[in-house]
């Protein structure tokens, strides 16, 4: 399985300073949008199951 820490490296390699700090950017704003999605499913209670299997 490819983890964060694994494609970071991966990009390190293929890509420039620049390149590695906007995929970061980008990175965070996923995990952001991710977890605020998290917590109104948490909130709703329905589709938090769908969160949690990693089903995205």
């Amino acid at each position: 399985k490819l983890t964060l820490d694994n494609l970071r490296y991966l990009l390190k390699r293929a890509y420039d300073k620049e390149a590695i700090e906007n995929t970061n950017k980008k990175m965070s704003e996923l995990r952001k949008f991710y977890m605020e999605l998290h917590i109104k499913n948490i909130a709703s209670g329905t589709t938090g199951t769908i969160i949690k299997t990693g089903s995205y």
